[in-house]
């Protein structure tokens, strides 16, 4: 499995990852996350910390990594934030938020990261089609990877991913 995953790797291609056993999850997740920061998550793996702002959750990778301000970070990306309608609540913390806004603060966090693909573990496809909307109005390009199971694989033919069963 794990060299299926280094092939994945060198996959850059919007991709529909299906998991044919759910015991092989924390291989995947694990695998993505330890790829040397080529990946943005989106995963409940991957939570908003519960003792940070939204703002400082979304940015503090940037902040951490490219030695940005929290100014900085939010006047870079505040067209984003603007475009996920995340500006009003950027100064909550997490429990203050529904579960749709904690996705799109994963989403601009891992956006923000610039990793060329973004991978998101099990998520709704009223989610993905948020994403591939943003994506495409703001004219970003990334890979996206979605982690699905056998049986909700169907639920997202309608994006026309390719397609790898794992």
């Amino acid at each position: 499995m794990i060299n299926e995953l280094y092939i994945l790797l060198k996959n850059k291609k919007n991709t529909l990852i299906v998991l044919q056993d759910e015991k092989k999850e924390d291989i995947v997740s694990n695998f993505f996350s330890l790829s040397g920061g080529n990946i943005g998550i989106v995963s409940s793996k991957f939570p908003l910390l519960s003792n940070l702002e939204t703002v400082e959750n979304v940015f503090l990778p940037l902040m951490y990594k490219r030695n940005l301000s929290l100014r900085q970070c939010c006047e870079k990306f505040y067209p984003w934030l603007k475009g996920l309608d995340l500006e009003k609540i950027m100064w909550l913390r997490k429990e203050k938020l529904s579960s749709e806004e904690i996705f799109r603060a994963m989403f601009l966090r891992a956006l923000c990261a610039e990793s060329e693909i973004i991978f998101f573990q099990y998520p709704k496809v009223s989610e993905i089609e948020l994403v591939v909307k943003f994506l495409k109005e703001f004219e970003i390009n990334r890979f996206i990877w979605i982690l699905v199971t056998a049986e909700k694989v169907s639920q997202f033919y309608k994006f026309n991913f390719e397609q790898v069963e794992l």
